[in-house]
């Protein structure tokens, strides 16, 4: 079931008012302006790692059909307070059209009944085991009809030692432990030299690779400030699919490419992200 205290501490921690809070805020933001720019009423969404279910509160647009899957690591209640998990199927547990569920699996994805018009993956990807990351993919490009937003925290490079310097400086504890070789290898952008576990050694290029495999298509860019080269930001966006079955899904990617920023377009290596 988790621990409530952690996830109530999670909530206090990373959206209180402030620097650290707007940067956490900032991945909502970007959703809604992603998601504004397809131009939709009604949609079914598929949310993987919900937690409590804030993206609703970011949806520029009627839900016809929301499902939401977390591991519940840190969900249930504490003193008749419902946290994380437990907090979103009792805000929305009247409501048909919303349904939530624990898992860990990416079998349960592929159990969903029907298909989705989007898909949302924020801050979860690097939480999930490598070898469960390509399963994942590859029932989320079958069950999402158009593009899945992802974002993932950019865990190298100069941004990762920005990051690093900030939360000394604000006293923020990343909970990232790295050797100082690794740390360096970090900094350098040597990624198969540093360890995976969650943040540690988990490389934003190397998922949108796997994404544009799975989805045809991706573009990147930065979450954080829409100045700001995308390798430079402490949170990277993907919007990954959009140019294959259907026309729904050409529609989304004509109006997604037209509001995609310059440091959207590009990407890993100044391109867009071709499928390999």
């Amino acid at each position: 079931m988790g621990n409530p205290t952690l996830a109530a501490d999670y909530n206090a921690r990373l959206f209180a008012p402030g620097l650290y809070g707007s940067h956490h805020w900032a991945r909502f933001r970007w959703l809604r302006r992603k998601l504004s720019a397809l131009n939709l009423e009604r949609v079914r969404i598929l949310e993987i790692g919900c937690f409590d279910a804030k993206t609703v509160d970011s949806l520029p647009f009627e839900v016809e059909r929301y499902v939401g899957l977390d591991a519940g690591w840190e969900s249930g209640e504490r003193d008749g307070v419902a946290v994380g998990l437990a907090a979103a199927r009792r805000r929305f547990g009247g409501d048909a059209r919303f349904a939530f569920h624990e898992s860990t699996d990416p079998e349960d994805v592929w159990r969903l009944d029907g298909e989705f018009d989007v898909g949302v993956c924020m801050e979860t990807l690097e939480h999930i085991a490598p070898s469960d990351v390509e399963s994942y993919l590859a029932a989320l490009a079958r069950k999402v009809r158009g593009p899945l937003l992802v974002t993932v925290p950019n865990e190298k490079g100069a941004a990762l030692l920005c990051k690093t310097l900030a939360a000394k400086v604000l006293g923020i504890d990343r909970d990232v432990h790295f050797s100082a070789t690794e740390f360096a290898n970090a900094v350098l952008g040597r990624m198969d030299r540093v360890p995976r576990h969650h943040h540690k050694g988990f490389d934003y290029a190397v998922l949108s690779r796997r994404l544009a495999h799975h989805f045809g298509a991706v573009v990147v860019e930065g979450v954080d400030s829409r100045f700001l080269p995308y390798w430079l930001q402490p949170t990277i966006g993907i919007v990954a699919g959009g140019t294959s079955r259907g026309p729904w899904r050409l529609g989304a990617r004509r109006r997604f490419t037209g509001v995609a920023s310059s440091v959207a377009t590009r990407s890993l290596d100044g391109k867009d992200i071709a499928a390999s």
